[in-house]
């Protein structure tokens, strides 16, 4: 069988140059709203995310992601290194529901934290990683939103499940070194886009790109790109 692997959607830059920041950034976060249903045209024994991934300077991907399957199950998962790390169990995705997702490193403990808040019944789930035997960078380099097909038995993109909003794009550096788990939240300062290469379209549509509270937003929706999104 035949596997197809799609990403498309833009890498968050924490500055207005190609610089890093002097501070180090050690948290994204993002809200994601489910705004409409599309239907599951997910083909046999696939899935597709919604994605929001910090990569340390060594490349190695933190990923706290809305996932939809085949099967009608549509979860959060968090991820580090391409492997699975937890399904969240307490919080499921619903339809009008904003949540909250936070990926933080915590280099003193040589941890990841994964957190997740539905901001519409005010629950909280997370996860702590366990790194203490890992040689782990905990130095955020750049953070990436967008949308990952994977297709088991075809080499085609399909249809996205929901339409969503994405929302409140941060990054977080250390507000006082001598309390670890004190962080400053600061808006990215635009997007780039992004994808894999491999198609000459993509079936969703990356709508209404602006800021709204200062803060980048965007939605997805059903249409066709050639790229991600640049802002």
């Amino acid at each position: 069988m035949l596997k197809g692997h799609y990403w498309v959607g833009s890498f968050c830059n924490f500055s207005t140059s190609n610089n890093l920041l002097k501070e180090p950034v050690i948290a994204i976060s993002d809200t994601i709203t489910l705004v409409h249903d599309f239907g599951n045209r997910i083909p046999n024994k696939s899935w597709f995310l919604y994605l929001l991934e910090l990569f340390n300077k060594d490349g190695i991907p933190s990923e706290l992601n809305l996932i939809c399957q085949f099967d009608d199950q549509n979860y959060f998962e968090a991820i580090f290194n391409g492997i699975n790390q937890y399904r969240f169990k307490k919080i499921l995705p619903n339809i009008s529901n904003s949540y909250r997702r936070f990926i933080i490193f915590n280099k003193r403990e040589k941890k990841i934290g994964f957190h997740l808040l539905d901001l519409t019944n005010k629950k909280k789930e997370q996860y702590e990683l366990d790194l203490d035997k890992y040689d782990f960078s905990y130095f955020g380099y750049r953070a990436f939103t967008g949308i990952e097909w994977w297709n088991i038995g075809s080499i085609n993109p399909y249809e996205i499940r929901f339409k969503t909003k994405i929302s409140d794009l941060l990054y977080g550096i250390p507000d006082n070194l001598k309390y670890p788990d004190s962080i400053i939240f600061k808006p990215f300062s635009y997007l780039s886009q992004n994808n894999d290469g491999l198609c000459n379209v993509y079936p969703v549509s990356f709508t209404n790109v602006c800021i709204v509270d200062g803060c980048l937003s965007y939605c997805t929706d059903r249409g066709i790109c050639d790229s991600g999104l640049t802002y």
